[in-house]
Order: structure tokens, then C-alpha cells, then sequence
């Protein structure tokens, strides 16, 4: 998929996670039209940061800077545990584009 400029601000916000959260690293992501996938990795310990409060503060600055509502509430979580577990989550991202491609050419016939 081609990004359009609120697509590149989007993924910037994304970027940015590990930087504004030292104990985070981006895993994998991909924006879709309508909604967003992404794996953020978080160290474990006591002064861990909560994926809510990264997730919050990526839809807070990304709506602030598109100057439009961009998010519904609330967002899908899910612990990965093991290394496959892992693997099949990104197959799972990086086929969405294809899969959403056919959906809308289904809708259209």
C-alpha cells in the first residue's frame, strides 16, 4: 500500500515509540486504511512502561497532528509468548494488505 501524508504521519508516530519509551522497540507494523497492526516489544521490570499508556499517547499525538479524530476507543491486545507464536502474528500482518485488496474488490462486484 501506498502512503498518502496522513499514512507518513501516522507511521512516524509509530516510529517514534521507541523513542519516546527507552525500554520499547518496534517490532513490526503495517498501516492499513482503516486501522493500524503493530508489535511493540517492552522490557520487563518495575519501571516498565503499559502498552494502554503507549497506545494512548501514539493516538493522542497522531489525532493532535492530523488536526482530525483518527481512532476509535479501546484497541485489540495480545501477549506474545513464543517465538512461532511471534512468526505467524506477522504473516498474519504483513498478508493483511492482500487480503483487505480482495475484500474491496469482492464489495465492488
Amino acid at each position: 500500500m501506498q502512503l498518502n501524508l496522513l499514512g507518513k504521519l501516522i507511521q512516524a508516530q509509530l516510529l517514534a515509540i521507541p523513542n519516546q519509551y527507552i525500554d520499547t522497540k518496534m517490532i513490526y507494523s503495517i498501516i492499513m486504511p482503516n486501522h493500524v497492526h503493530f508489535i511493540v516489544s517492552i522490557e520487563t521490570g518495575n519501571h516498565a512502561v503499559r502498552l494502554g499508556r503507549i497506545v494512548n499517547k501514539f493516538k493522542g499525538l497522531s489525532t493532535r497532528k492530523a488536526g482530525i479524530p483518527l481512532w476509535q476507543r479501546g484497541y485489540f491486545e495480545h501477549v506474545v509468548r513464543t517465538e512461532a507464536e511471534l512468526l505467524a502474528i506477522m504473516k498474519y500482518i504483513e498478508n493483511n494488505p492482500a487480503r483487505w485488496e480482495l475484500r474491496q474488490q469482492n464489495f465492488h462486484i
